[in-house]
């Protein structure tokens, strides 16, 4: 007996002391998720239009669980609680939302040096019970999951199965998103998504988008977030109109920002590309039917900061027109270079091929006066090949003919030609000057 004691006693004293060691590193994890819990409650009070409560419903050792109640007097102070920097345009428009009130149950499960939770959006309380009770609101659960620790932290995924919002003369129906926001193991964050479908009615129009997936890389530097990358494929878009249906199939783009090639950190270069399978466009008794579609653009020498007004002008100011100008003065004080790669558009009716470049010297927008002053920065160059069925779409024959007879059109075999050039504001077709 004494023989076995010795053998097995330190076997059985060692796995005892690991268990001691797991309950105490389990035990400290706790206490650290609640001083976290506690400095985020003070963050979402912070800003003075919001306010956080928590209702603990259970505190054991491996599992948490409480209620967080979070109101705000209006959408414009969710900016400030994701962290993101002050946009007034963006806070003004967000405030319209008016208050705000949700319930969100949270469930946490604790390890040694590692926390997982999940939450849950309460669509009975608060406000999104209200406009259910109202018949305005059709919606199942959004759900949240995140995690500290072994290789969790700053990962945050949603799944939010659908749901319908009625509109003043229409309706907003969501079917099964999901959202995944994930650091890249540098500086910067990669966010993923998935729809099913997305359909929004207003009155007579309707616009349906199907199978909507991608992914957005973002870096910080220099105190901002840049987009760096964009992949998105949808496999349809339906917009459907009084006299009018456009409907698109099989789009996929992608976009991808770098360094500029001299290596300087002020400009930068832009690269996309597209595909687009088919698409028809019907207007009355008239039909547009569109095959293929590749298309490929560069930008090069972009101002990045220039870049980056332009970005958020798009998101946030679109309709004020003195922002997007100096926006774009900032990309223009540099100059651009413009490169097209080969576009290719298969219509059932005749191919179209086109590839070029323009570049332009540096200018600023308020020395323009007019289309000429523009046109006397540029130079470039652009190819164009098209198959002789496609001209009555943009020209009567008489006019095709007086083209040809200019020189300005080749005809070789059915297939048009022209090579188009500028040089210093000057245009010409093949090698022959045009007035423009």
């Amino acid at each position: 007996m004494n023989s076995l004691l010795k053998r097995y006693g330190r076997l059985l004293a060692g796995l005892l002391a690991a268990c001691l060691l797991f309950l105490l590193a389990t035990l400290y994890t706790g206490q650290q998720l609640a001083s976290a819990r506690a400095q985020w409650l003070s963050q979402l009070n912070a800003p003075a239009r919001s306010g956080a409560t928590w209702l603990t419903l259970d505190s054991g050792l491996f599992h948490q669980r409480g209620e967080l109640h979070l109101s705000l007097l209006d959408g414009g102070a969710l900016p400030t609680l994701l962290g993101l920097p002050p946009q007034p345009d963006l806070n003004a428009q967000l405030a319209q939302l008016g208050p705000l009130e949700l319930y969100v149950t949270i469930d946490s499960r604790v390890l040694p040096g590692r926390v997982r939770h999940q939450a849950r959006v309460q669509v009975t309380r608060g406000t999104l019970g209200q406009l259910r009770d109202q018949g305005l609101l059709q919606i199942q659960e959004p759900q949240l999951s995140w995690g500290d620790g072994w290789g969790q932290d700053g990962r945050l995924a949603l799944s939010w199965p659908g749901g319908r919002l009625q509109l003043d003369d229409g309706a907003l129906t969501l079917d099964s998103l999901a959202l995944d926001w994930q650091p890249d193991g540098q500086d910067g964050r990669q966010l993923a998504w998935q729809l099913a479908e997305l359909t929004l009615d207003q009155g007579d129009d309707r616009l349906l988008l199907s199978q909507w997936q991608g992914e957005l890389a973002l870096m910080h530097q220099a105190g901002e977030w840049r987009l760096t990358r964009c992949a998105s494929q949808l496999a349809q878009l339906l917009r459907l109109r009084a006299d009018e249906r456009l409907e698109l199939a099989g789009a996929d783009f992608t976009f991808g920002l770098s360094a500029n090639k001299h290596g300087l950190q002020s400009v930068v270069d832009l690269n996309g590309q597209g595909r687009l399978a088919a698409g028809v466009l019907q207007q009355g008794s008239r039909r547009y039917t569109l095959e293929q579609l590749d298309l490929g653009l560069a930008l090069g020498g972009i101002d990045v900061q220039g870049y980056q007004a332009l970005l958020q002008s798009a998101l946030t100011r679109f309709d004020q027109r003195p922002v997007w100008l100096a926006a774009l003065n900032r990309v223009t004080r540099s100059g651009f270079q413009l490169h097209l790669e080969p576009f290719h558009l298969q219509l059932d009716n005749g191919r179209l091929k086109a590839s070029g470049e323009v570049t332009s010297r540096p200018f600023d927008m308020a020395s323009l006066t007019d289309i000429a002053s523009f046109r006397s920065l540029l130079q470039g160059v652009l190819e164009l090949e098209a198959d002789a069925s496609l001209a009555p779409m943009v020209t009567d024959s008489g006019t095709l003919l007086a083209m040809q007879d200019a020189g300005y059109v080749t005809d070789q075999a059915g297939v048009l030609n022209s090579r188009l050039r500028v040089v210093n504001g000057k245009l010409s077709a093949n090698g022959n000057a045009i007035q423009w």
